[in-house]
């Protein structure tokens, strides 16, 4: 039975045992035609001795036997029962032939399933020696749990001689059929006690049962699954099925099923579990294509469709460990693209992104200084350039005011870092910096710091740091370098013309002339 499956016992085992204590009797003489049963032991009931006047009765016997007999026990005498025969050719009967059942005034009521052992030694056409003779209560066993709406008829499994019991209830909920068995169908579920009624030895005579019915089935009459569809993840879209291929419940999870049709979907997650038949839609995954786009310094990927299934479609990105990341890629590494089209199906790829970042890794230049009156020149000679895509030509970008000179040939005084671009406007730079100074008036330089953009500032090529003095010794300007002074004081403020000294912290010494 589902959801049930474990059964109650509602009797209690009790044994009656006869002591096998030797007594000694006088001759008992039978007449023809009968049998004398006699019991050499003192018989107990649930280890306790039978009282006088309990009854000890032979309840059927064999064919050749035509009177049922009983003895009312009594501790101070021969307890026989004598039986008559049809036959004198009656033989002795074996022990399985015989039913007794024992009525206890202490119980109140009767015990049959006996066992019972003869002594051999002692058996004539008209004596049986009875030795052991073992009793137990009934059983009555009933499904325990719950009892679904959805289950067959059912009665108690018992052992009671030709089935003699009777069960009523008082619950007008509960549906019985005329021979007592309990139709769940023709019930309403709620919990009832169920009456049994016998006169045989039960521990309990009621028990009690739950009829419930099925949960439900809020299903649609089409349910769409994307082809490779896990069961777990079935189940998070429809909690608490299962889905079979016919009726006989037989496994075909998601997983095996590769065709639209009818199926059948069990729910599980219930002790009363409903049935019903649906039509699962198979769809078919997103295809695609990876694009990938080569940029100066990343790659960007996007996706390129096969079918009509990627209209309105998603793309997610994620790198190795499965963290999310952008479509644009910066470093080499693998990348897991997921398609999720309007259905909610997805399908996956991947790809190996290698970056291939234009790097200019080693240049051979020469190099002319600049001169009082000729800014200086870079000439290059040669150059080691990794990835770049087409022509590609030379500038210089000025670091310290971001100036760009595109002219090699006419670089003003300065600190500078060569750039060079391919067709794409990729830019790859050389690491090493370049300095063109003013090699004239080196020792006493002279500049115009008056807005004519002509020498309006002196560039200091050292590395580190100087202090600037006017002619009374007072510094008035502190600066890192490599830098341009613009002949101003620390506060901003114009400074007049006239000379000035700077010290390196290297304690180099140069006149500075600044002409208005």
């Amino acid at each position: 039975m589902k959801g049930a499956g474990i059964y109650a016992t509602l009797i209690l085992l009790g044994l009656a045992i006869c002591n096998l204590q030797a007594q000694t009797y006088d001759s008992i003489v039978c007449d023809t035609g009968s049998m004398t049963i006699r019991f050499d032991c003192v018989p107990t009931i649930n280890g306790h001795e039978l009282q006088n006047g309990d009854v000890i009765s032979l309840l059927s016997a064999t064919d050749a036997m035509d009177e049922e007999g009983s003895l009312a026990y009594n501790s101070d005498s021969a307890n026989v029962i004598i039986l008559y025969v049809s036959t004198n050719d009656f033989a002795s009967p074996e022990s399985n032939q015989l039913k007794f059942s024992v009525h206890s005034q202490e119980f109140g009521c009767s015990s049959t399933n006996i066992k019972l052992r003869t002594d051999s030694a002692n058996i004539s056409d008209c004596l049986l020696s009875v030795i052991s003779f073992n009793a137990s209560f009934h059983s009555l066993e009933y499904p325990a749990g719950i009892v679904c709406l959805t289950d067959e008829p059912f009665l108690p499994v018992t052992d009671l001689p030709d089935d003699s019991f009777t069960l009523f209830t008082e619950d007008s909920g509960l549906a019985l059929g005329e021979s007592g068995e309990v139709q769940p169908q023709n019930s309403v579920p709620g919990i009832y006690t169920l009456q049994i009624q016998t006169t045989y030895c039960l521990e309990q005579d009621s028990v009690q049962l739950e009829i419930m019915a099925p949960p439900f089935l809020d299903l649609s009459d089409t349910l769409q699954v994307c082809r490779g569809t896990s069961i777990g993840t079935f189940n998070q879209s429809y909690p608490g099925v299962n889905v079979y291929a016919d009726n006989d419940l037989t496994s075909a999870y998601l997983s095996t099923i590769s065709a639209s049709g009818e199926y059948i979907v069990n729910s599980y997650d219930t002790p009363c579990p409903a049935v019903d038949t649906v039509f699962i839609e198979v769809l078919e995954l997103p295809e695609f294509f990876i694009d990938i786009t080569e940029e100066c310094d990343r790659v960007i990927l996007g996706t390129i469709p096969v079918n009509e299934s990627m209209i309105n479609t998603s793309t997610s990105y994620a790198d190795a460990e499965g963290l999310v990341r952008s479509n644009e890629v910066y470093e080499d590494g693998e990348v897991f693209l997921t398609v999720t089209d309007q259905n909610g199906c997805t399908a996956k790829d991947s790809v190996y992104v290698q970056v291939k970042r234009m790097e200019l890794v080693a240049a051979d230049f020469i190099k002319e200084e600049a001169d009082c009156w000729d800014n200086g020149e870079l000439i290059i000679e040669d150059q080691t350039l990794n990835n770049n895509v087409g022509m590609f030509h030379y500038r210089l970008k000025n670091t310290l005011t971001d100036q760009l000179v595109t002219e090699l040939d006419n670089v003003p005084e300065g600190l500078y870092k060569l750039q060079v671009l391919d067709e794409r406007d990729c830019m790859a730079e050389l690491e090493e910096p370049i300095t063109i100074i003013q090699k004239c008036l080196e020792d006493y330089p002279v500049f115009t710091p008056d807005g004519d953009n002509i020498e309006d500032s002196y560039f200091i090529p050292h590395a580190g740091s100087v202090t600037i003095y006017n002619r009374e010794g007072v510094p008035v300007r502190e600066l890192e370098t490599p830098a341009y002074w613009d002949g101003r004081d620390g506060a901003g403020n114009i400074l007049p013309m006239g000379n000035y000294l700077m010290i390196t912290d290297t304690d180099r010494k140069v006149n500075i002339t600044i002409v208005r």
